[in-house]
């Protein structure tokens, strides 16, 4: 199973339009999903190196993903261990 951490801080635009946005989308496709707001959990954001909000880091099945910032529909798919090329021969 892929999991998918989104590191958050209230308050942030971009990070509740991923909340909002992009975890329904994620958890659909049967990501489990974890949010850290940094807020609350400092070491562990310091631990992580997490140095842009939102970051979301995809691990589990198929490679480790990050993705700073509002995840396109690329990032989106390499989020969720899609990433294979999707173009037409």
């Amino acid at each position: 199973m892929r999991t998918v951490t989104v590191w958050h801080r209230r308050g942030c635009g971009p990070c509740e339009a991923v909340i909002r946005y992009v975890v329904p989308e994620l958890r659909e496709e049967g990501c489990e999903v974890v949010l850290m707001d940094v807020s609350r959990h400092p070491c562990a954001a310091r631990d992580a190196r997490i140095a842009y909000l939102p970051t979301l880091v995809a691990e589990g099945d198929g490679p480790r993903v990050t993705c700073r910032g509002y995840p396109s529909e690329e990032a989106t798919r390499a989020l969720l261990g899609d990433a294979a090329d999707t173009s037409e021969p």
